[in-house]
């Protein structure tokens, strides 16, 4: 894992919330979610975005995760998510990272 968008958080994050056990969404409807969504990246970095507000301080404070209050950084990741993708297309490296969640997942 190394680069741009390519962390170990992601496969963490993806086994975790979507890929923990057999009769999740995600893995039940397989096809419905391959390659792994970009939102859902996106939704990734901005809950990882809240556990960092959670420790601001040196302390740890619950923050619960709000669309009122997280939805403007998800916006702001899936945006640079899709440019990224959209400068990157030629080297495939987005679908290649989603591709590896999805795999990994597994």
């Amino acid at each position: 894992h190394s680069g741009l968008f390519r962390t170990k958080l992601n496969q963490k994050a993806a086994n975790l919330l979507w890929y923990s056990n057999k009769k999740d969404e995600w893995v039940m409807f397989e096809k419905l979610f391959t390659p792994f969504p970009i939102p859902a990246l996106a939704l990734v970095y901005a809950v990882a975005e809240c556990c960092v507000d959670e420790w601001v301080d040196d302390k740890w404070i619950d923050i619960s995760f709000l669309s009122s209050k997280y939805k403007e950084a998800y916006n702001k990741h899936l945006a640079n998510l899709k440019k990224f993708h959209a400068w990157t297309k030629d080297h495939d490296i987005v679908n290649s990272i989603l591709t590896e969640i999805n795999d990994n997942g597994r």
